[in-house]
């Protein structure tokens, strides 16, 4: 899935309903469960990740303070694209 020119669409995975939009540039997933009374599970999350985005992108899902908060849909998980970071590997001590 390119990025350039895309707008926004919806998916059905499992359980889930995934939005997918292009904001700023970057991708935008927002993920809920269809009953919309609980939230989708961490493997859940993952899934529509792998399965809609590119594996190259790397996304996050940010927890502001309650003052921050811009999350009005109950029971909905966010994910955005970032810029790549630079990890550095642990040196363990022997």
């Amino acid at each position: 899935m390119e990025k350039e020119n895309y707008t926004h669409s919806s998916h059905k995975i499992g359980r889930c309903i995934v939005n997918i939009s292009v904001e700023n540039s970057l991708w935008h997933l927002v993920i809920r469960v269809k009953d919309r009374n609980a939230f989708p599970s961490f493997r859940e999350v993952m899934d529509a990740r792998r399965k809609l985005l590119p594996d190259d992108v790397l996304m996050a899902q940010f927890y502001p303070s309650i003052k921050q908060r811009v999350n009005i849909e109950p029971f909905t998980h966010h994910l955005w694209e970032v810029k790549q970071l630079k990890m550095h590997k642990k040196e363990t001590s022997k």
